[in-house]
């Protein structure tokens, strides 16, 4: 059902996007002593933050660029929300089952500490149905995020794709039948600002919200108790809807992407395409460090909510890497080891939440803990492409071949979380 032409330069993007995620998490759960602590494991620290909004751009972008045609086709959705299914669910579901019969056995987790084995049964209907995110609330003692180990900390991403494909399906027409550049560039802009003024509002009214959350979820909702799982933490990050901007900038661009793909560049564009796409990558990973090294230091806003702050500069640069995919900087995040290590990207995101802690396990061999690291993030890179070859791939194509009416074939581009 993918129509897109392949794009290595995304490919290469998805992987960069779970590097980034895997890095700045083992940074805290390997390199997590203040003897070690400097500068660079500061600065590596934060680029979860990119890497989740490259997440979320490039699947607007990725899904409207592969599923745009559904709008026409007949059982159109029903192919699409199959299709979105095979590819995040199989893995999903092994994962987390194993760590909800690990935690349940091991007393892990929210319930788990606070010795209510049954409440582990209360969050289970939301996370097997992609749901946690989009509510919040309290159980034991933590918010729904936060409920069983280390894999449910990170699904919650999820959980907001989940839900962009359903809005998805709501304006997927609409953005179809678009043809005005301004309107589209306004349209996603005002999204964005929107996302942006709720964020405000919430950090003006943070005492009040704090407030609000202690009478109807108790002490674990407030701020003071843990921000992440506080009720404000939810609304400034984990929330659907204030993710929902960065999604449909990325389908937006896409669109814009479709409409001009077939226009031949003018010879000023060819001159300048390069400098356009390195000077796009070099702004970005500037504005995401300048915002957590050097603004949220001194401002708690942006270090609560830099990653959406800075989501057009992110939007643009997967625009220019998909509509000069011949520059160089283009051709290098899309090389053949990056591709391969992007469609892996979904095991890389998932399995180093699995593994991670267990490096922590090598801590008795007394290693210098940057070869510790660095071995911890090589083997995951490793495992995660077995697990690709071996296990995701070959069930996302069973899957679809379940379904008669859904191709077979390998999709160009898939987004992930």
């Amino acid at each position: 059902m993918a129509t897109g032409k392949h794009i290595p330069a995304l490919d290469g993007l998805r992987f960069f996007a779970a590097f980034f995620v895997l890095i700045a998490h083992y940074t805290h759960w390997v390199l997590n002593d203040q003897k070690i602590a400097n500068s660079l494991t500061n600065g590596i620290s934060t680029m979860a933050g990119l890497g989740m909004a490259l997440f979320f751009v490039l699947s607007g972008f990725v899904i409207h660029y592969n599923y745009h045609s559904i709008c026409d086709a007949p059982g159109g959705r029903k192919q699409f929300l199959w299709a979105r299914f095979a590819r995040l669910y199989p893995l999903y579901f092994v994962l987390f089952i194993a760590e909800f019969a690990s935690s349940f056995y091991y007393h892990r987790g929210s319930c788990g500490h606070a010795g209510v084995r049954m409440g582990f049964f209360f969050a289970l209907p939301f996370y097997l149905t992609f749901t946690q995110a989009w509510f919040y609330s309290v159980i034991c003692q933590n918010n729904l995020i936060y409920q069983y180990h280390m894999v449910s900390s990170v699904i919650w991403s999820l959980s907001v794709e989940a839900f962009f494909y359903l809005t998805y399906l709501l304006i997927v027409r609409w953005l179809c039948s678009q043809s005005s550049l301004f309107k589209q560039i306004s349209i996603a802009g005002f999204g964005y600002l929107v996302g942006v003024g709720l964020l405000l509002w919430f950090d003006h009214y943070s005492s009040a919200i704090d407030r609000v959350a202690e009478v109807a979820f108790g002490p674990i909702a407030t701020v003071q108790h843990n921000y992440q799982d506080s009720l404000l933490r939810w609304l400034n990050y984990f929330n659907p809807l204030i993710n929902l901007p960065a999604f449909v900038c990325g389908a937006v661009a896409a669109n814009i992407h479709l409409s001009l793909k077939d226009k031949a560049p003018t010879r000023v564009e060819k001159a300048i395409s390069g400098y356009v796409v390195t000077g796009c990558v070099v702004a970005t990973l500037a504005a995401h460090l300048s915002v957590y090294l050097m603004i949220a230091p001194h401002n708690p806003f942006f270090g609560r909510n830099g990653s959406l702050l800075y989501v057009p500069m992110v939007t643009v640069l997967v625009y220019v890497l998909s509509h000069y995919p011949q520059a160089l900087c283009s051709r290098a995040i899309g090389s053949k080891l990056t591709v391969k290590l992007g469609e892996a990207s979904y095991s890389i995101y998932l399995l180093h939440a699995f593994l991670g802690w267990n490096a922590r396990d090598y801590y008795y061999l007394n290693l210098n803990p940057w070869l510790l690291y660095i071995t911890a993030v090589i083997s995951i890179l490793v495992i995660s492409r077995i697990s690709f070859l071996c296990f995701e791939r070959p069930v996302q194509r069973w899957l679809r071949n379940l379904a008669q009416h859904v191709p077979s074939g390998k999709a160009n581009i898939v987004g992930t979380p």
